[in-house]
């Protein structure tokens, strides 16, 4: 990846967080950087013992480079955190709850990993992926229906990454579009 002046994280692994809107709090404004330590315990799966770092916070409110929202138990719409405008990079939202369409959800054109799996998400894969150039993918283990987009790199990725929806169809997956 490139130097970037303005690259922000916001990390929130794994900690049992519930709630993703009550996080953004007025005090988390466009300029802060923030430090917090949740009551959620001393180590966490990784070993480290923050659960939550916001490092170096983007010059717009909302708009990080990098969010990681792995192994909570959020729930809600999270389509909020997309946006064809922001300068997402890399996103996972993984082992949650979220509950969201997909369908309309709209990508920066930078977004380079996109890690969905163990949600909710139900609706369609977007076209606009084959637009993104991803190293990463995976939307398994939600609710999504429809053909697997041709095009761009998702055919790249395997079976796995798309595997346990209630209805998606196409390659690389084995259940053909009728």
């Amino acid at each position: 990846m490139n130097q970037r002046d303005d690259v922000s994280v916001l990390f929130l692994k794994p900690c049992g967080f519930s709630g993703a809107k009550d996080l953004f709090a007025p005090s988390l404004d466009s300029s802060s950087a923030a430090r917090l330590r949740p009551p959620c315990g001393s180590a966490a799966r990784d070993g480290a013992w923050n659960k939550v770092e916001v490092l170096e916070r983007s010059k717009t409110n909302l708009d990080f480079s990098v969010i990681d929202f792995s192994s909570n138990q959020f729930t809600g719409d999270a389509s909020f955190l997309f946006g064809k405008n922001k300068d997402l990079l890399m996103i996972d939202l993984s082992h949650n709850s979220f509950e969201f369409d997909f369908t309309k959800v709209e990508f920066p054109l930078g977004l380079t990993n996109l890690d969905l799996n163990h949600n909710r998400i139900y609706g369609s894969l977007p076209e606009s992926l084959t637009s993104l150039n991803l190293q990463l993918l995976n939307v398994s283990y939600n609710n999504l229906c429809g053909r697997i987009p041709v095009g761009g790199d998702l055919p790249s990725f395997d079976q796995s990454s798309y595997s346990h929806n209630r209805c998606l169809c196409g390659a690389p997956l084995a259940v053909a579009c009728t």
